[in-house]
């Protein structure tokens, strides 16, 4: 099997050499993200259960869609991928709304990491079918249902999930 490999970033999002993905999460180095929030028309908000062979946070939950971006590869690009990869679901890059980057200086880790939004219409989107090799269960939830999760036992949501949600809830 090919060892997946990342652009090394600097303090600036810069790149300055490559590294492995097992290097990179071992070593903590700055690497690229992006993590998707998938919305119905409802307004709940698609989480994932993490499969319990990821390398971090086995079987926890997180955004509706988190990954790396491949060298070469812009956000939004890795996102679109990405949706398909884990979500099977495809996106046009100007449907996905950015709405932060996140600064691991910031944060305490080690990846760059820009969360975006997309409004799933089923339809356009097609049928969301996980990757079982990425996802153990997914569903749409209520907003305030997963804030009360998180409130009540943070530790069954990933860190970065819970930093983005808690961002985008500020927000509102």
């Amino acid at each position: 099997m090919v060892e997946e490999m990342f652009e090394l970033v600097n303090e600036k999002d810069e790149v300055i050499g490559r590294v492995s993905r097992k290097d990179a999460h071992r070593e903590l180095l700055r690497h690229r993200a992006v993590h998707v929030f998938l919305f119905n028309e409802n307004g709940e908000l698609f989480v994932q259960q993490r499969s319990a062979s990821k390398d971090t946070h086995p079987l926890r939950f997180g955004s509706s869609m988190g990954g790396h971006v491949d060298i070469g590869e812009t956000y939004r690009q890795a996102a679109v991928r990405e949706l398909k990869e884990e979500l099977g679901i495809t996106a046009e890059e100007n449907e996905l709304q950015e709405l932060h980057m996140f600064d691991p200086v910031d944060y305490n880790w080690m990846e760059f990491a820009v969360l975006y939004s997309l409004h799933y219409k089923k339809k356009r989107h097609g049928e969301i079918c996980l990757s079982k090799e990425e996802c153990k269960s997914g569903a749409f939830r209520v907003v305030k249902e997963i804030e009360q999760s998180i409130r009540n036992d943070p530790s069954r949501w990933t860190p970065d999930f819970v930093a983005y949600f808690k961002w985008w809830r500020k927000q509102l």
